[in-house]
């Protein structure tokens, strides 16, 4: 996976790249093919810390209060902010999945140990043989 972020990114989404991108990489579980997917995780990410923002700094924004015709309350409602951070706490999380960012999705991923590389010695005698 290439470790710069992708043009237009903000700060944030470029922070959660580079910080996966590594992180990934050095695991070995990471390739280029796995660029669109790392895309859309940063971007939901920032979307999902954004809204994180705006809940933490009012917390009455989890809940709706629904009051009757007197103005007693009725009922407790889920916010429209509380139900969008849940579906973007679900797509991450799908995400981080299939990327490996927990340790059951880690577990269950299996790397082949990378061939090691010949040395000019082999390489030598190799085409000697074949050649």
């Amino acid at each position: 996976l290439h470790p710069s972020s992708p043009k237009g990114f903000t700060f944030e989404e470029k922070r959660t790249w580079h910080y996966l991108a590594k992180r990934l990489n050095d695991a070995g579980v990471a390739a280029n093919v796995d660029r669109f997917l790392m895309e859309r995780y940063c971007k939901t990410r920032t979307r999902w810390l954004a809204m994180m923002a705006i809940v933490d700094g009012n917390p009455e924004a989890e809940m709706n209060e629904v009051l009757d015709r007197n103005g007693d309350l009725k009922e407790m409602t889920q916010s429209t902010a509380s139900r969008i951070l849940d579906r973007l706490a679900m797509q991450l999380l799908s995400m981080e999945d299939r990327l490996g960012l927990n340790p059951k999705s880690r577990s269950s991923i299996r790397v082949a140990p990378k061939a090691p590389e010949p040395d000019e010695r082999e390489q030598f005698f190799d085409q000697a043989h074949t050649g």
